[in-house]
């Protein structure tokens, strides 16, 4: 199979990336970034370009499965505005580029809480990516809704660090589920991410973190 990723040089995108070159089901492995990853692995191919320009690369974006692990914050984008361009705009334009290439598959990484009508900015967006992803009616469409992801970032966010620090000393105390709803680790969502690529199912599927 041939994979096509968007968002691999995030927290979750670049974890995604090491354990698909090393899965034997995927033959090729297709990035699409402003910046290339530093890979020698011969099955890695990596597509230049900007998150508005897809289309103009649509036909090296032609894959089996596709995986969208898009996603900002507000701090980092710097307006309300330009999140929406990477966490609707960028994911949209990458599911409807999925349907156009009649893929077998759409995986994207959302939120816990996501809703299209969420008083709140974040889990709102969050929400309408969905809906306009699910109004495509890819042939598959798998929606993972994690928790506070919890990994080892390049890009420091100190408010996210002191919560993944507390987190990973209360969850030994926490029940199971609890823990899974409240925080989500990259390497279990990203392990998911590739046994549901795999999988036969059809049509719609969400997976709420304490399923992860």
């Amino acid at each position: 199979m041939k994979a096509i990723v968007a968002g691999a040089t995030g927290l979750v995108g670049s974890e995604l990336v090491k354990i698909l070159l090393e899965d034997p089901d995927y033959s090729e492995v297709v990035v699409y970034s402003r910046r290339p990853l530093s890979s020698g692995n011969p099955k890695l191919k990596y597509v230049q370009g900007e998150l508005g320009a897809m289309n103009e690369h649509s036909d090296e974006l032609k894959g089996d499965v596709y995986f969208c692990c898009l996603g900002t914050t507000i701090k980092t984008a710097g307006s309300q505005d330009n999140f929406r361009k990477v966490d609707f705009h960028g994911v949209v334009s990458f599911g409807r580029l999925a349907f156009n290439h009649k893929a077998k598959k759409f995986l994207v990484v959302s939120a816990s809480g996501a809703h299209s009508q969420s008083k709140f900015f974040y889990p709102r967006v969050k929400g309408e990516a969905e809906k306009a992803l699910k109004d495509l009616k890819l042939s598959s469409l798998v929606i993972f809704r994690p928790g506070l992801l919890v990994g080892d970032r390049e890009e420091k966010r100190t408010g996210e660090k002191i919560g993944i620090s507390s987190f990973r000393i209360l969850r030994h105390i926490m029940p199971t589920k609890l823990s899974k709803t409240i925080g989500t680790e990259v390497t279990h969502l990203t392990r998911r991410m590739l046994e549901e690529s795999k999988s036969g199912n059809p049509g719609l599927q969400i997976i709420e973190a304490k399923e992860i």
